[in-house]
């Protein structure tokens, strides 16, 4: 169900194409719960697939089981 997911943008490529990634909103909810009982204010949160091999022309997919 697309309500209960967050989005996020990145930049758009040299053809216009823009990266999005989505997480559960109460999962993002967690995490940001989680850093202000740290007292911490991050500026950004990156996902991991920012971490997985990228060749132009490809797909590059990650995973996961709950």
């Amino acid at each position: 169900d697309v309500e209960r997911l967050h989005f996020a943008m990145g930049q758009r490529d040299s053809d216009g194409k823009l990266s999005v990634v989505a997480v559960e909103r109460e999962l993002m909810n967690h995490w940001q719960a989680l850093f202000a009982e740290a007292e911490l204010r991050p500026h950004q949160m990156l996902n991991e697939g920012l971490a997985l091999p990228w060749s132009e022309g490809e797909w590059s997919l990650l995973l996961q089981e709950d």
